[in-house]
């Protein structure tokens, strides 16, 4: 596919919402924030009594010797669901770690496992529909379950590019935009993780404050700075805003080494800021549309 025919796919997708999604309400011109900041913070920075979920997906999940990411998100949720396949690799990847749930068609869950996880007495839930993927599925479970601050997806990235967008497609999905715009949000954020990059997304209208272990250094080999000076895994310094499924008019941060100030719009074929860096352990950033907030994960 030539450039033009692979962004207008990429768009396609992401417009191609399931009903339960919230449509989102940006200004064309203005950012036009409510009082009260959005935090998205690290769960490398967040405190263990923090209310989050995490889902696992059909990607390979490194040994444990060597996926500090995955330990963490696993340690840091109360809820823990399979996302189908997602279920085999929990399973190769540790066989004593026990999911709460797995979930979607369940074509590719192992009858070793099943068999396994129901003798541990796991929600082994079939949902047979077809316009929907097994991390709809899944989040659909998720959300309709208590109150959380945040969902976890762990192996967003790697693989084949079009399970790679439908994780993309649902950060826009999944994203109360109307909430999070609310002074009184109590909305739970969806990130993507794998063990060597996050994103989230940031809502049209609200001030969105981002807190990361690690910023500042000024290239590349410099040695960043920690918020916390133990921390040897995190989030930081490089970053990336991407405008993935529209153009976002407007675009003001404060705190990355080549701050936005407002003037310029972000599009493809136009601004995208990638290679960009956290040079303060909170990065304010404001958008008229709903733009990816990317980071690398120093390990």
């Amino acid at each position: 596919l030539c450039k033009q025919q692979s962004l207008l796919l990429l768009v396609l997708s992401l417009l191609l919402l399931p009903e339960s999604a919230a449509p989102f309400t940006a200004s064309t011109e203005h950012v036009t924030m409510s009082g009260k900041a959005l935090r998205l913070t690290s769960p490398f920075l967040a405190p263990t009594t923090t209310t989050a979920a995490l889902v696992v997906l059909n990607t390979p999940i490194p040994a444990p010797h060597d996926s500090p990411v995955f330990d963490k998100l696993w340690h840091a949720t109360r809820y823990r669901i399979c996302a189908d396949g997602g279920a085999n690799r929990l399973h190769d990847h540790n066989a004593k770690l026990i999911p709460d749930c797995v979930c979607g068609d369940l074509d590719s869950l192992r009858q070793d496992v099943r068999e396994l996880y129901t003798t541990h007495g796991v929600s082994i839930e079939l949902d047979p529909c077809q316009d929907a993927n097994d991390l709809d599925k899944s989040l659909t479970r998720v959300f309709g379950a208590s109150p959380l601050d945040a969902v976890y997806v762990y192996g967003a990235f790697g693989g084949r590019f079009d399970q790679e967008m439908a994780a993309f497609q649902a950060l826009y999905a999944w994203c109360d935009a109307e909430k999070q715009q609310q002074e009184e949000s109590d909305a739970a954020v969806l990130y993507l993780y794998n063990e060597e990059t996050c994103a989230v997304l940031i809502p049209p209208n609200r001030k969105c404050e981002v807190s990361l272990p690690f910023y500042g250094g000024q290239q590349t080999e410099d040695n960043p700075t920690s918020a916390i000076p133990s921390l040897a895994v995190g989030e930081g310094p490089t970053c990336g805003l991407i405008p993935l499924a529209m153009k976002c008019e407007t675009i003001v941060t404060d705190g990355l080494q080549w701050d936005l100030d407002g003037t310029v719009p972000m599009e493809f074929g136009g601004l995208v800021s990638t290679s960009n860096r956290m040079m303060k352990p909170v990065v304010t950033i404001e958008v008229s549309h709903p733009i990816i907030f990317t980071a690398e994960i120093i390990r």
